[in-house]
């Protein structure tokens, strides 16, 4: 399958999985080449007494490439304004069979509490 059809049914897949969302209503799919780019790391260490200790380094580097971003917004709760997910293009794949796990995951979770109530 080309990737222009595979990104055609993550679009598809994302759409029918936003129907179940609770907090957003809407969903935007989109590419976006990316240059290498330095992000803020969070981490927990613990000293020599036991103590943890929370910090940030700027020492993590994205690859440079071409990226999924799928924007989850509108939503119908107060919750943040958008979430975005972000994965290189390489692992469409994965994803369209992990969000196609989900759709299915939740119809059969609908159909088991349906079943149980009647």
């Amino acid at each position: 399958m080309e990737e222009t059809s595979k990104l055609d049914e993550l679009v598809k897949i994302i759409n029918e999985y936003t129907e179940y969302l609770a907090e957003y209503s809407g969903t935007q799919v989109e590419t976006i080449i990316k240059d290498e780019v330095l992000r803020t790391k969070k981490y927990k260490v613990k000293t020599a007494y036991g103590i943890e200790e929370r910090g940030e380094s700027n020492y993590v580097k994205i690859p440079k490439g071409v990226f999924i971003k799928i924007t989850y917004n509108k939503p119908k709760l107060n919750v943040y304004e958008f979430k975005s997910i972000e994965f290189p293009i390489e692992d469409l794949d994965k994803r369209l069979v992990h969000y196609k796990n989900k759709v299915e995951n939740i119809k059969k979770s609908l159909i088991k509490e349906e079943n149980a109530t009647v």
